[in-house]
């Protein structure tokens, strides 16, 4: 009898001997599964040489959209005068006083992209009022009595408008520049670098 209970105890003893190995390797096993080997990568810390670039790609009823939102979010008094993109150029609308009156000035004008991603507009035709006055006397009026963001430049003698975007305020210190603006094809990018 003695044999058959030592027998007994150690078949006892390996099998719960076993069930703890095999607990074990699941565990292991199951350890290993849940969280993975640690790679080896090597890390270091690069000086920021360049700058995020994003392409914007856009049409003109998303930018009329678009600038009819800024215009809501100022001040009335901050601006008199309206810039709508149509399909052939773009209008601007404003008014002048004149002898005491409001005259409505209106100014059609061509964009272009500049090399530097900035915005040329070349005067089209324009009206003040029933008037019929020479582009560069317009645009002379309209950069003395129009008073217009400091980084839009007129220059009546090329009978031109210059948007410096680049000098636009923005809060995250982005730099701005147009690569297409094509109103008949209604395809409009640009490209926003933020350092």
């Amino acid at each position: 009898m003695k044999f058959q209970e030592i027998n007994r105890w150690k078949f006892a003893f390996f099998t719960l001997l076993g069930l703890v190995i095999l607990v074990f390797i699941i565990a292991v096993i199951a350890f290993n599964r849940l969280f993975p080997s640690i790679e080896e990568t090597e890390w270091s810390i690069s000086p920021n040489e360049g700058s995020a670039v994003f392409t914007i790609h856009t049409t003109r009823d998303d930018l009329n959209q678009f600038l009819a939102t800024m215009v809501e979010q100022m001040p009335e008094e901050n601006v008199p005068y309206e810039v709508t993109l149509e399909k052939q150029h773009i209008q601007f609308n404003s008014s002048l006083s004149l002898l005491g009156n409001n005259v409505p000035m209106e100014v059609y004008l061509k964009p272009e992209v500049h090399d530097n991603g900035d915005l040329i507009l070349e005067v089209n035709s324009f009206s003040l009022g029933i008037f019929q006055i020479p582009s560069q006397q317009i645009l002379q009026l309209a950069k003395n009595y129009v008073e217009l963001p400091e980084w839009v430049h007129i220059h009546p003698s090329d009978n031109r408008v210059h948007l410096n975007v680049n000098e636009m305020d923005n809060p995250y210190g982005a730099v701005i520049a147009f690569t297409k603006f094509d109103l008949l094809q209604d395809e409009i990018e640009l490209e926003v670098r933020i350092k």
